[in-house]
């Protein structure tokens, strides 16, 4: 009853405040234009006594500036009582002013004609007469009652918006009781259902607390919760436990190629084939973005916990169909510590995991590694090579070393291979073996080859001869699409011509997207970079790359060239590579030349391009450009090249 009552009174209330609306958005320019009337009468009043006078004037004195004047004034006065009459609200009749006011008019006429006849006896007589005093009369009576009707409107408008405020007032009061009725009445009805209503937020927030929202799995708070309570009955039982960290391999490759949606559907995938694969007394969680954590209890160290692992690998690594058609294939690398082994509290434990992880990701993806105590050591290593790599690309550290490519016929180099060095203050200098693969782990690719790339060009543009520079492209950088822009960009920074400028890419880094490689590669190309296919051989679709890739150059890796003398196999690939090369009109550079034997025997095959330690290892750019005016030879066995 108190909902049907509020509802009523709102009806009411929005009735009177609609009503009051329209009045406020009406009426006040019918009070104005009533007002407006009102002072009108007046100033019709105040031209008829003129008129009047002009008139009388006229009759007696027959002057024309009489006539002029009551002219004027007639002007003046024919609109206002159509003006008056306009304005006054519609209760208000003003149609009698128009009547006397056109009385006037003529009588007037009928007066200035007398007098312009000449008889201005009759035309007095007219003005005087109780006639013509009776229309003015009659003119300020009208106008005495119009302003009367429009002063009754004014108030009685006035008035009713006042009662519509207080009606407005009172039913806004009365629905202010009738809804705190309400309110309170509802209330009432709330507190029966709010501690079902409250158990059960809490119980979303307690999930939500403790489990992964994306995958369902246990978190890492709740996950240590469930290692503590493990731990108290392997303790008792004599048990050991194995905590297995995991990662997927490529996840990030995989976000940037197809989109954080496709991830977040791979994650859920791989969150359900590690729950289908655990027993109901073992632990699966989700530690955050691609890192999943298994914890089981064990009799023996390593035998349980390793096979769990490969079979979890194994389940994760089988192809995900996703919901979009979209089929991907991802891998997982595991680390594995042991309690109480390792250590014998949970966090520590699950640091000691990660640990091992990184160590299985850095030797051997797709692998199982156990926790090792010199593993802290290296990982502290490895991470404070990574800050002191991050701050020598800053500083200039990362130098280009140059090695000779150079023509088997003539002896003479064509151009040169860059390859990093890092000039490390206190270590000296340092292969790129040591540091490549954790540039390429943390995200420092990039930097480090635009770095590169803009010390050689700027240490090479001004070379005799104008040799080429090439430069290697790794996986990680392959997948993004402003690479073209960017090396172009430093191209022009420098002034290097794009000509002399080669891009070299490996097999296994075009796997990853072909697309995009395709896409970037082509942007280069066209505008005049040169495009080189890298350790040819050794990786997948090699035809396949050639068909689709604008390829300037093939290079045939070292290890075929290195075992071409004592393993028929890689001579009869070398002298493929060789062929096809001819075939597709594309020059061939072979890899790994160590000996004159090595030059001699790609020449025959009819291989005229060749780099490795037998011309010259990779030197910096001092001792290269001196390399420059030298011609190779190699007729005698074995015989390294001195620079002198």
């Amino acid at each position: 009853m108190v909902l049907l009552a509020f509802l009523g009174l709102m009806f009411v209330l929005g009735f009177l405040l609609t009503e009051r609306a329209l009045f406020h958005y009406r009426y006040p320019a019918m009070l104005t234009d009533a007002r407006q009337a009102i002072d009108l009468t007046w100033e019709i009043g105040l031209l008829d006594r003129k008129l009047v006078a002009a008139t009388q004037m006229a009759a007696a004195t027959g002057s024309e500036a009489w006539f002029g004047v009551h002219d004027q004034l007639m002007s003046q006065m024919d609109p206002l009582p159509h003006e008056v009459i306009r304005r006054l609200p519609r209760e208000v009749d003003g149609r009698q002013l128009a009547v006397v006011s056109q009385t006037r008019r003529q009588m007037d006429e009928q007066a200035l004609a007398l007098v312009r006849a000449g008889d201005r006896d009759m035309a007095l007589k007219l003005v005087s007469s109780p006639e013509y005093r009776g229309i003015s009369d009659s003119l300020w009576r009208e106008l005495a009652t119009l302003r009367s009707s429009a002063r009754a409107y004014v108030d009685r408008r006035i008035h009713e918006a006042q009662l519509r405020s207080w009606g407005v007032f009172l039913c806004m009061v009365v629905a202010g009781f009738l809804y705190f009725a309400l309110i309170w009445r509802r209330l009432n009805l709330d507190m029966v259902k709010s501690e079902a209503a409250f158990a059960l937020a809490e119980a979303q927030l307690e999930r939500l607390s403790s489990f992964d929202p994306l995958t369902g799995l246990p978190n890492r708070q709740r996950l240590v919760e469930e290692v503590q309570q493990m731990m108290i009955r392997a303790e008792r039982s004599g048990h050991r436990i194995a905590v297995i960290a995991l990662d997927i391999d490529g996840f990030r490759d995989l976000n940037d190629q197809f989109g954080h949606e496709v991830g977040d559907q791979v994650l859920r995938e791989v969150g359900r084939r590690i729950a289908a694969s655990v027993r109901q007394d073992e632990i699966a969680a989700r530690l955050g973005d691609d890192e999943f954590v298994i914890v089981i209890a064990c009799h023996n160290t390593r035998d349980a916990p390793l096979r769990v692992a490969r079979r979890i690998i194994d389940a994760v690594s089988a192809a995900h169909d996703l919901v979009d058609g979209i089929s991907v294939d991802v891998g997982a690398t595991a680390g594995v510590a042991l309690w109480p082994d390792d250590s014998a509290l949970p966090d520590e434990l699950l640091r000691k995991a990660d640990v091992a992880l990184a160590r299985a990701k850095a030797e051997s993806r797709g692998e199982v590694r156990f926790f090792q105590p010199m593993m802290d050591a290296d990982l502290r290593e490895r991470s404070l090579l990574q800050t002191e790599l991050k701050q020598g690309i800053l500083e200039g550290q990362i130098v280009p070393y140059f090695q000779p490519v150079v023509d088997l016929e003539t002896g003479s180099p064509l151009g040169f291979e860059v390859l990093a060095r890092w000039n490390h203050p206190t270590r000296g200098v340092i292969s790129p073996v040591s540091f490549i693969s954790f540039a390429e782990d943390s995200g420092l690719i990039g930097d480090l080859t635009f770095a590169l790339v803009r010390s050689a060009l700027l240490e090479a543009r001004d070379w005799p001869g104008e040799p080429t520079i090439a430069v290697n492209i790794s996986q990680k950088q392959l997948i993004d699409p402003r690479l073209a822009g960017k090396l172009l960009g430093v191209l022009a920074e420098v002034n290097f011509p794009p000509h002399r400028f080669e891009v070299e890419v490996t097999e296994n880094a075009l796997a990853s997207d072909i697309r995009m490689a395709k896409y970037i590669l082509h942007g280069l190309k066209s505008r005049g970079v040169r495009i080189s296919l890298d350790d040819f051989g050794t990786g997948y679709s090699c035809l396949g790359h050639l068909a689709q890739l604008p390829v300037d150059k093939i290079k045939i890796d070292r290890s075929f060239t290195r075992t071409m003398h004592g393993q028929e196999q890689s001579a009869t690939i070398v002298k493929s590579i060789i062929g096809l090369g001819r075939s597709l009109g594309l020059p061939v550079i072979a890899e790994g030349i160590e000996t004159a034997s090595d030059a001699q025997a790609l020449l025959d095959m009819g291989c005229t391009t060749a780099q490795g330690y037998f011309f010259s290892p990779p030197v910096p750019g001092s001792a290269a450009v001196r390399l420059l005016g030298r011609k190779f030879s190699y007729g005698e066995q074995d015989r390294r090249v001195t620079l002198g």
